[in-house]
């Protein structure tokens, strides 16, 4: 039996998008790229690797990369004084709080590490704003976890089970601190290229 992974053909496209991410610190990174380092040889198909300087949790996409609209920015400029109000409220309120990384998924498109669940400070800002921004024409992905990307497929190809399963038995445990949230402009996907918008930091615990 063979599961089949798809190329992420957008990888370097230009792009637009809002999102609302925690970065990885350097320990989480260094920890994370050593497993990068034997992915490609496991899985025996072309990944693009994550650079180190753009890894990152994805907590909420406020103009999501995949709507495929020429009006994101209009879109962006009529919720933007909404969103990073609400945004500097809550994360003023909510402490900061620690993520770790236990377990790895071969996904369609994209090898990527799972956290731990559930993560209420992060469930808490996903309700919020997307109550505070819930717009019927403009989509975003539905979240039910959190994690990072390792890799992006480069070729799609058909794996082993197998295969997949020893990925996905790979040891893992990284943990990271989160004490700031940013909003990100993405000009380059996936985050190869990026504006900061604002940033937040959350209350010490």
């Amino acid at each position: 039996m063979t599961y089949r992974v798809e190329a992420d053909e957008r990888w370097g496209e230009s792009c637009l998008a809002y999102n609302l991410q925690a970065d990885l610190d350097e320990p989480a990174q260094c920890a994370i790229a050593a497993v990068q380092s034997s992915l490609a040889a496991l899985l025996g198909a072309p990944l693009r690797q994550t650079p180190a300087s753009t890894m990152h949790v994805s907590i909420f996409a406020l103009v999501y990369v995949h709507w495929q609209s020429a009006d994101k920015e209009a879109y962006w400029t009529s919720i933007s004084q909404r969103a990073l109000t609400l945004l500097r409220e809550q994360c003023a309120e909510l402490g900061s709080f620690r993520l770790r990384f236990t377990r790895m998924r071969v996904a369609e498109r994209a090898v990527i590490a799972l956290a731990e669940q559930p993560c209420a400070t992060i469930e808490a800002l996903r309700e919020q704003l997307a109550r505070a921004l819930a717009e019927p024409h403009a989509p975003r992905p539905r979240y039910d976890i959190v994690h990072t990307t390792l890799a992006r497929f480069g070729a799609s190809a058909e794996l082993a089970r197998a295969t997949v399963a020893r990925v996905e038995a790979l040891p893992l445990d990284v943990e990271l601190a989160v004490r700031t949230l940013r909003v990100m402009r993405e000009r380059s996907y996936p985050s190869l290229a990026w504006d900061e918008v604002a940033r937040f930091s959350l209350r010490d615990v």
